[in-house]
């Protein structure tokens, strides 16, 4: 018995080692990324448009460099998230918009302008949208998600596992053995898992805000702005189902104190919830 008890210890350990290492990286890391400035990041602003398809016509980047059109774009942005950075670059970039689709955009824009109330509702509604994890969101509509292997599939299954055995193990001791062996096989899923689904995890983490910003601009009751909101409706209509899956990656660990963070950070250590996450939605 007091063998088993030392193995266990050993055991335990190694993963406190392993988990408190990954923990400060996960979340320097994340801090890094805070760090990068949303404004004028042309590289980020640009993913929108090298994410569409080949059939839609965009004016060449060489085209696009020798008339300093960053520079035009940058002196009339005026917008307040990500997607209307991605959006409006688009629209200056793409050379097909078609003579309705502009007298539309023209109506909405003189619209959003007439009426200073609702110009700021849309702001108020898209500004959470400016974390730089938001920048990321391309990546889940535009790209095909990353693969996950074979046994990361079963991420789902696994966490609740590790859930049970935590609490049965308040009553019976032995099934530390069982939390410990779960341990090493979560730790190395994440590990063959984490660059693979490293970029769309940000991205997954912003649904739940995507999901919200949608829900208060389709609220808005005004013609000029009907057929958007109504485009916005049908588009969104499967996205509060992911919401709710991903509300977990929506929080932020270098919001809070150190300490919070890395129990989050333990706590997607020790049961993938992370993965599950990602796996699920």
């Amino acid at each position: 018995m007091n063998a088993l008890i030392v193995a266990v210890a050993l055991l335990v350990g190694v993963l406190v080692l392993i988990f408190a290492r990954s923990a400060h990286l996960a979340i320097a890391l994340r801090r890094a990324g805070k760090d990068l400035s949303r404004e004028y990041d042309m590289p980020r602003v640009a993913q929108y448009v090298e994410g569409l398809s080949p059939a839609v016509s965009v004016l060449p980047l060489q085209t696009w460099n020798d008339l300093d059109m960053d520079q035009l774009f940058q002196s009339i942005d005026r917008t307040s998230s990500w997607p209307g950075q991605h959006l409006l670059y688009a629209r200056l970039r793409r050379e097909d918009h078609s003579l309705d689709s502009v007298r539309q955009f023209e109506a909405a824009v003189s619209h959003v302008v007439g009426a200073p109330d609702v110009g700021e509702r849309i702001r108020q509604a898209l500004t959470p949208l400016a974390s730089s994890r938001a920048s990321a969101l391309p990546l889940l509509f535009q790209a095909e998600l990353p693969e996950v292997p074979t046994l990361a599939r079963l991420a789902p299954a696994l966490s609740v596992l590790g859930a049970a055995l935590m609490i049965v193990a308040f009553w019976w001791p032995p099934f530390l053995l069982g939390i410990v062996a779960l341990a090493f096989l979560n730790t190395y899923i994440r590990i063959s898992t984490r660059d693979r689904i490293a970029r769309a995890l940000p991205a997954a983490g912003m649904v739940p805000t995507l999901q919200s910003a949608a829900r208060e601009l389709a609220r808005l009751d005004a013609p000029a702005l009907s057929q958007l909101t109504s485009d916005l409706i049908r588009s969104s209509a499967r996205l509060p189902w992911i919401a709710r899956a991903a509300r977990w990656l929506s929080f932020d660990p270098t919001s809070e104190n150190e300490l919070v963070g890395y129990i989050y950070e333990y706590i997607n250590l020790l049961l993938i919830l992370d993965v599950s996450v990602f796996v699920w939605t």
